[in-house]
């Protein structure tokens, strides 16, 4: 350390002083070891260090060789995680470029996020790492998978890029591998869940838009569900590997409350099962084929759910809210509306409304995630036969959407009994949202399907200690709830609230106009080329709803 040049005893004290007040325990957890590092000088005289064996920069020129390292990285991404911090020389390369590029490093927010396993690596790298851009930076350091998880969460809705120090990987290559792994996993599924937002807004505007028309106490609020039931209840979702138990949860559902997903309605009821209440949330055009006319259920959906659905329904609807920006417009959400966010699938909603109504044993039937040879629901290929026969019953866009659900690449994967079977990467994704996201000890899977690792499965002949009670007070209870009716005047003024703001615009020419209905139909405004779109979205959502203001004066 003798020969160590000034400059970096100088980058040490400011950036282990700052350290000091972001960081108090890591700084106290460093301040532990004072034995300085062992740093070598490399040829053109900068600090090198060895460890384990493996020289963590260059012997020769580690500036040189950082810059090849960050030279192909994109200088304009908005966030990126450095995976290893070396000695830091990459961290100050990338970061000068983004200087460069910019002209400025963006204050007051981090948008990098250092992790490093081991402590004594990133003490080194304080020496090398320049204090005018250490506090861009959120170190996570020495911590567990899981714990680094946490911490790194909120940069994923981000354009990323991932930015690793070759040697300091391989010195943990495990570790550093799971983090990426996890950051790929979460990545994907955000881009999913972005592609349906974006694919989806227009079709969930011009739902509320519709629905919002109804009128005279016709729903009734969920607000009041929330905490009333107790004990055990069976989810059924749309899995083929439920035809193996249809027997035995139609004894079950003597005894226990059950739940079921829309498209599982006519496979239940033709086996003699009446579900005590119907799930959905899917906002598209096939949910008006997947109702049993004449059957009144209690039905828990959404404002931009397929507006066939609550028009026809026949059993009381109760509301319940996405958090979508115009339905946090509505008094009829905000007042009397639990709020459960988007899961990318209906079945790990309904599991989420069942813990918020208080439900502590829930019991998974159908959850499969898979196909069962041509099967990926019941007794079909995802469809009923009279619906999926001829493309020509589809519109065009229609057609293009149900190629592109039989285009989703199949995948083989294994039961949870080690069966080799069919999945696809867009099931996948959802079954390990469900089982990473959403998983938990009150939950137990009844059937076969894709193997999970955190939820266990529980025999059907445990659960038939159940009495009937358990079904009696949920009836009891749910019927009190269904008089929980949103007040025909709450809706009226949410519809007039919204026919008066669009009557205001006129033509949609002044930007004031259409900037204040973004706001309202879809939150936050966009840049750039988004935001010359958003005109012919506007037009879109005044165009749905006067129509559907003009069918209701009809």
């Amino acid at each position: 350390m003798s020969r160590l040049p000034l400059i970096y005893r100088k980058n040490y004290n400011i950036n282990f002083n700052y350290l000091q007040k972001i960081n108090p325990d890591l700084h106290e957890n460093l301040n532990r070891n004072t034995e300085d590092p062992p740093f070598e000088i490399a040829q053109d005289g900068s600090p090198t260090m060895k460890t384990h064996g493996i020289y963590l920069e260059s012997k020769y020129n580690p500036e040189r060789h950082a810059l090849r390292l960050v030279n192909n990285e994109a200088n304009s991404d908005a966030a990126v995680i450095f995976l290893g911090s070396g000695l830091g020389y990459h961290i100050n390369a990338f970061l000068q470029k983004r200087v460069l590029h910019q002209g400025v490093l963006h204050q007051g927010v981090y948008r990098c996020v250092l992790i490093e396993k081991d402590p004594d690596i990133f003490k080194a790298a304080l020496y090398i790492i320049k204090p005018q851009f250490f506090p861009r930076i959120l170190p996570v350091i020495g911590e567990e998978p899981d714990k680094a998880f946490k911490k790194i969460g909120f940069l994923l809705r981000r354009k990323l890029s991932i930015v690793k120090h070759p040697q300091g990987i391989g010195l943990s290559r495990k570790y550093y591998h799971s983090i990426e792994q996890w950051i790929r996993k979460r990545i994907e599924e955000q881009i999913a869940s972005l592609i349906t937002e974006n694919g989806m807004q227009r079709l969930w505007l011009k739902n509320i838009l519709k629905n919002v028309r109804r009128r005279d106490g016709e729903y009734s609020g969920t607000i009041k569900c929330t905490g009333l039931f107790k004990g055990p209840v069976v989810l059924i979702a749309s899995g083929p590997f439920l035809e193996d138990i249809i027997e035995d949860i139609k004894q079950l559902s003597k005894n226990l409350p059950l739940f079921a997903l829309l498209p599982s309605l006519p496979y239940l009821i033709k086996h003699g099962i009446k579900p005590d209440l119907i799930i959905t949330t899917d906002a598209g055009f096939g949910n008006q084929y997947r109702f049993v006319q004449g059957v009144k259920i209690p039905l828990f959906t959404t404002y931009s759910a397929a507006p066939a659905v609550l028009k026809n329904w026949l059993g009381t609807i109760f509301l319940f809210s996405h958090g979508l920006p115009l339905e946090q417009n509505l008094e009829t959400v905000r007042r009397w509306s639990i709020g459960i966010p988007m899961q990318g699938t209906s079945s790990a909603v309904m599991i989420l409304i069942a813990r918020i109504m208080g439900f502590t044993k829930i019991y998974l039937g159908g959850f499969d995630f898979a196909y069962r040879g041509m099967k990926d629901h019941h007794e079909g290929a995802g469809f009923d036969s009279y619906y999926a026969a001829s493309a020509s019953r589809f519109k065009n866009c229609h057609t293009a959407v149900f190629k592109g659900f039989r285009k989703d690449s199949l995948i083989s994967v294994k039961t949870g009994s080690g069966e080799m079977i069919y999945s696809s990467y867009k099931l996948l994704l959802y079954s390990d949202w469900l089982d990473d996201e959403v998983a938990a000890e009150d939950v137990y899977r009844l059937n076969d399907g894709v193997s999970m690792k955190n939820i266990k499965t529980a025999t059907i002949g445990s659960l038939n200690t159940f009495s009937s009670k358990n079904k009696s007070v949920f009836c009891k209870k749910i019927q009190e709830a269904e008089e929980c009716r949103i007040p025909a005047d709450v809706i009226q003024d949410d519809f007039m609230r919204i026919k008066s703001r669009l009557d205001k615009t006129g033509d949609l020419s002044g930007a004031n106009s259409i900037d204040g209905l973004y706001r309202m139909f879809y939150g936050k405004i966009p840049e750039g080329k988004e935001r010359a779109e958003m005109r012919e979205d506007i037009i879109f959502a005044v165009d749905s709803f006067h129509k559907s203001y003009r069918y209701r004066q009809s």
